[in-house]
């Protein structure tokens, strides 16, 4: 409404689930942070919504005898018109500060290929809340659609597991290491640090994985 406002032009919601105020699959995946694994499903249930008929929804912990509308689990044999997974990986970044977004776009994007992880399956950016303003991190948050985490340097240090060690890191910022601790909190209890860190011309990026998650393909 305050686009129209200042365009002066008629504001005109195109998606027939927002004008009828009826379950969006979509949505909700955003809202939760799942992944849709198939977008023809979308159409399915966003059909069966705006008849005004119930959709059902279940989850890996409590498998349907029937089939259900929308799943939400990693891998499943259950009948479904849309599965919905949530997102395995968290990213730890470090950089020096007003990196070039397009050289941060391109490392990220490269790693993830590397590991074959797409980006739709990172649940978040991680970094020490100094960083957490950069341009090049608001970038990938706003083009990826992904939520940054960020952590004060004491609580960084509390991060369980074995990290890559800089002198240089800590001097700097109050901790050894960033990425690889910023990505094991992101990710949670019992986390797993699948990619250590790497380096490339004054950015770094680790990679873990969330407990109890599957992993993905791209």
């Amino acid at each position: 409404m305050i686009l129209a406002d200042i365009l002066d032009a008629v504001p005109v919601i195109t998606t027939a689930t927002d004008i009828h105020e009826t379950f969006s699959a979509d949505t909700y995946a955003i809202e939760n942070r799942l992944t849709i694994k198939n977008k023809d499903g979308i159409k399915k249930v966003s059909v069966k919504a705006l008849e005004e008929k119930k959709v059902t929804l279940s989850i890996k912990d409590y498998p349907p005898k029937d089939p259900v509308d929308v799943i939400v689990a990693d891998e499943t044999d259950a009948a479904y018109s849309l599965l919905l997974s949530p997102k395995p990986y968290t990213v730890g970044m470090g950089m020096k500060k007003n990196k070039d977004r397009a050289s941060v776009e391109a490392f990220v994007t490269e790693t993830l290929q590397e590991n074959g992880i797409a980006w739709q399956d990172v649940y978040a950016v991680c970094t020490i809340d100094a960083k957490e303003d950069e341009p090049a991190i608001k970038a990938l948050r706003d083009r990826h659609r992904i939520p940054v985490l960020s952590f004060d340097a004491a609580l960084l240090q509390k991060a369980e597991g074995t990290f890559t060690s800089s002198a240089f890191v800590q001097d700097t910022v109050g901790v050894d290491n960033v990425c690889e601790r910023a990505a094991v909190l992101g990710a949670g209890a019992g986390a797993e640090l699948i990619l250590q860190k790497t380096s490339r011309d004054g950015m770094t990026i680790a990679i873990a994985k969330r407990c109890g998650m599957s992993r993905s393909s791209m």
